[in-house]
């Protein structure tokens, strides 16, 4: 079956202490049922697009809402993404972390060593091995979708290419077509983007700008606890200061790591 993965990232600027790059995962059919929901509210609303940070801070187009509208509008498209979107993944990356691991070298050379690329690859990782093992998909081929025009869109096609022809074939041939969409015409994209500024608000809340152990999180759920049968299951993948070792040599991570 084919999977489309969008991605998109937040706290890209130099002061941010954390970084964060936020995925949703779904099916052909699942993606066709969120796209008409959503598109919905957004006719409704005559609003082109969603972008999270300007929403919540009733920014831009957004100007003529209350506090209260945007909260409801925010609400509502959160409900219908938890009612058709089986997966969603945030990588979460602390950069006093990387830049005590790294060297500023290693990353003018190889982009798959820079922090956006350490999280693409944690991601690619995941995704593949999660929908198999949870029994979602025994062979996922998985699409990934990224916005148009970013920063850093170039350094994740180069990557990207690499995975698919550097890596062994149970991997290779998971990773389908990585496209690029501009902002607003995918609304899978803007799900992505409310991925990741949610979770870019936690991690900020918990761990802040002084060094923490990124891997300790009270947002997440015991290990023994049992999610629902049903709606969205949401994965937090942090990358400790272990796991940005292991990617110094590998690639990608194992299913154990």
């Amino acid at each position: 079956m084919r999977w489309t993965v969008y991605l998109d990232e937040s706290g890209t600027h130099k002061a941010s202490p954390i970084l964060v790059m936020g995925g949703a995962a779904a099916t052909a059919s699942q993606w066709q049922i969120f796209d008409r929901q959503w598109g919905a509210v957004l006719e409704r609303e005559q609003l082109p697009y969603i972008h999270y940070v300007d929403l919540v801070g009733r920014r831009k187009i957004y100007r003529k809402y209350s506090t209260p509208e945007a909260d409801h509008i925010g609400a509502e498209l959160t409900s219908i993404a938890l009612s058709t979107i089986p997966l969603t993944v945030s990588a979460v990356l602390r950069p006093d972390d990387y830049r005590s691991i790294y060297k500023v070298e290693a990353t003018r050379r190889l982009n798959r060593n820079s922090p956006l690329g350490i999280l693409f690859r944690a991601t690619a990782s995941f995704l593949p091995s999660y929908i198999a093992d949870a029994g979602l998909d025994d062979q996922p081929v998985i699409d990934f979708v990224y916005e148009a025009g970013a920063t850093n869109a170039g350094d994740i096609a180069q990557l990207y290419e690499l995975l698919k022809t550097e890596t062994l074939p149970e991997w290779g041939e998971r990773f389908g077509k990585l496209t690029f969409v501009k902002k607003g015409e995918a609304r899978g994209l803007e799900l992505a983007d409310g991925v990741s500024f949610a979770s870019l608000r936690l991690e900020r809340d918990e761990h802040g700008s002084g060094p923490t152990s990124i891997e300790v999180s009270s947002h997440t759920m015991p290990d023994d606890a049992q999610s629902s049968a049903n709606g969205t299951v949401a994965f937090r993948l942090p990358i400790s200061r272990r796991i940005l070792t292991d990617l110094k040599d590998s690639l990608l991570l194992t299913r154990g790591q």
